[in-house]
């Protein structure tokens, strides 16, 4: 089929057929990679999601900290009427 279309296959990295204790290893550690990168990322979600909610928050509290100073009449005693 290659032929037919003038395409050759070239084998770059032939893996040596490893010993049963090297595959197991190798196992080994893929499973260990991958749930340390989900519990990882599901840590790297909730810390995502906690300085949102946190973000918000400010955000909401800065929104209403200027919305009571300019509804607040500027009196002679006020410290907050210096800024």
């Amino acid at each position: 089929l290659f032929a037919k279309y003038g395409a050759e296959i070239v084998v770059v990295h032939r893996d040596e057929k490893a010993a049963p204790a090297q595959e197991l290893a190798e196992d080994l550690v893929r499973i260990v990679r991958h749930f340390a990168a989900r519990l990882y990322g599901s840590r790297s979600y909730r810390a995502r999601k906690l300085v949102r909610t946190v973000r918000e928050a400010l955000g909401d509290e800065a929104n209403r900290s200027a919305e009571e100073s300019s509804a607040e009449p500027k009196k002679a005693g006020n410290p907050k009427a210096d800024d």
